[in-house]
């Protein structure tokens, strides 16, 4: 094992003191096997820096029992029908776009695993990965596992003779840190897609020892399976006190995609995620690493950007559809673009050869150009782009005011091909359509599920629908 041990959850490590022992007690963490002496005191950080930090709710009990695993798990969704039906319109038009733009080819390639398991089958990347696999052009067997089971309004809808027929996505309830029925139910597998993750909305309930347990030793688990792995990270990690620091500071942070292998960098809290959720995905990134260099596994590891329908910025005044629209100059990646990596990436994992790629829409200039801090670069982009205020006022949308974060998205590029349906070009480019054509272009794009800008449509830029 890449881990000196994988426990199922009812016996998780035991990352921080016990009742007894001090609050400020240095917490014991089984760390990796394959980790050397002088590496040791990098894992141990980030460990001991995330208890020092996160020590705000009281521990998990010892009873792991599927009833009372992470219960609110998909808690949005569940209280908000009209929230619900939003994001299912959203993953059946990731669906259908990418299932259509698939070539035979590359749909045989997929049916060449026979059977692919997918954990974290309930939530919203995961349910879209099970939906697409099990749709009628690509008809693979899939295997769906999660820790929750999909309530009713959590259901995906397909259509089926003028009905709607609520199908689940989870096969088998099982927790990714249960190593044997991982194991058991995997047994059939050719491959996995692992997006199963316990990430920032969980944070306020869940302890860090359950992050850990799911997002490290459930990495784990997951790679010790032996399978092509393509594995969902996150862009979270990157955003340490130091980022946000310059970020407060109105400076821009281009954010470069970081090699895997984090080992001798820097273990101070200012350079190490600044939370649970960044911390426990940053390790489980490494888990990838080593299992490509010591053990030939062929992983790829996609850092996905914000893609969730309610994901964005607390606190501002500006709509969601232009928060999103904003969001698309280097700090978000819709839905149907997630789904086409994803997919992608499994079809090509023999080029990944452990390098991480992040998935965001792509800053429409060339990498780190121009110079200049947050608000020069919101000027220089109204300023390339002079129609776009225009554009956004027809709606009430406010141009970026600064622009304080990009990620690059080179690596996908490079790597699988990969060309991003909503760009913020894109994005401004149907705008500007719209002025001329409006109904009779939205209607060409919905219609022809065959085109490759579908679900790129005017009614669902307006809608924030991606």
């Amino acid at each position: 094992s890449l881990l000196q041990e994988s426990p199922v959850r009812k016996s998780m490590p035991q990352i921080f003191p016990t009742s007894s022992s001090s609050s400020t007690s240095t917490p014991t963490s089984p760390l990796p096997s394959f980790i050397t002496q002088s590496e040791r005191i990098s894992w141990d950080q980030i460990i001991r820096s995330t208890h020092d930090v996160e020590m705000t709710i009281t521990p998990p009990t010892t009873d792991r029992n599927e009833n009372n695993i992470k219960t609110g798990l998909h808690s949005f969704r569940a209280s908000d029908r009209r929230l619900d039906d939003f994001a299912n319109r959203i993953q059946q038009q990731a669906v259908q776009a990418v299932a259509a733009s698939l070539n035979d080819s590359e749909i045989q390639r997929l049916k060449s695993y026979g059977r692919i398991l997918v954990t974290g089958s309930a939530g919203y990347l995961g349910a879209t990965l099970v939906m697409l696999l099990k749709s009628k052009r690509i008809d693979l067997q899939v295997v769906g596992i999660d820790v929750v089971r999909n309530g009713p309004s959590l259901n995906y809808k397909i259509s089926n003779n003028n009905d709607n027929i609520s199908v689940s996505t989870v096969d088998h309830c099982i927790d990714v840190a249960d190593s044997k029925r991982l194991s058991d139910v995997a047994s059939s597998c050719s491959a996995v897609f692992h997006t199963a993750a316990l990430h920032a909305p969980n944070a306020s309930k869940h302890h860090v020892a359950e992050f850990y347990s799911t997002n490290v030793v459930g990495t784990d688990n997951i790679l010790q399976l032996g399978l092509p792995t393509v594995f969902t990270s996150t862009t979270s990690l990157t955003v340490t006190p130091g980022v946000k620091s310059r970020i407060a500071n109105g400076e821009i942070a281009w954010l470069d995609g970081s090699p895997s292998d984090f080992i001798g960098a820097p273990t101070d809290a200012v350079n190490l995620p600044r939370n649970k959720y960044g911390r426990t995905k940053l390790l489980a990134e490494k888990l990838c690493a080593r299992a490509f260099e010591e053990k030939g596994l062929d992983c790829a590891v996609l850092r996905a950007s914000r893609f969730f329908p309610e994901d964005i910025m607390d606190g501002s005044s500006l709509s969601v559809p232009n928060i999103k629209a904003n969001e698309l100059l280097g700090r978000r990646v819709s839905l149907v673009d997630l789904l086409d990596a994803h997919v992608h990436a499994l079809i090509n994992i023999k080029a990944f050869h452990g390098v991480i790629s992040t998935l965001v829409a792509p800053w429409p200039w060339s990498w780190r150009h121009p110079e200049g801090n947050a608000k020069a670069i919101a000027a220089f982009v109204a300023k390339e782009r002079s129609d776009a205020a225009v554009l956004y006022a027809k709606h009430g949308w406010k141009m970026p005011e600064m622009i304080s974060c990009v990620r690059d998205f080179r690596n996908a590029v490079e790597l699988f091909n990969w060309k991003p349906r909503f760009t913020w070009d894109s994005l401004l480019e149907v705008l500007r359509q719209e002025q001329s054509t409006n109904d009779r272009f939205d209607k060409d794009h919905e219609d022809n599920h065959s085109n490759t800008k579908f679900p790129l449509t005017y009614k669902n830029i307006l809608e924030g629908a991606y």
